[in-house]
């Protein structure tokens, strides 16, 4: 039987979302994460999915609030930031979809 979820990310490691009433997104991470194909944002659920290939799905496991929420909604992307000993070692953009209601 093929894996089609992930454990939360949050279980996994320390992770957070930053983001600004600009458009600027930023998921900082303290270990590697695989690329995913996308980011999907529930608006009904208040959460982010990591989504990958054939359908593997993974929860950020953050609370998002309705400010953050707000500031998603002018944003097509966030920027993946892999911090090592506090310093930004790297970035990748991923693109930010909205779930259909």
């Amino acid at each position: 039987m093929r894996e089609t979820h992930k454990p939360p990310l949050g279980t996994l490691m320390r992770c957070g979302l930053l983001t600004d009433e600009g458009g600027k997104a930023l998921l900082m991470h303290d270990q590697e994460i695989p690329t995913p194909d996308w980011i999907e944002f529930d608006e009904v659920e208040n959460k982010l999915y990591l989504v990958y290939e054939h359908g593997v799905i993974q929860d950020t496991g953050l609370e998002i609030d309705t400010l953050t929420t707000d500031n998603l909604f002018e944003t097509n992307e966030i920027t993946f930031v892999h911090y090592i000993e506090g310093k930004a070692e790297a970035q990748q953009k991923v693109t930010l979809v909205f779930k259909e209601i």
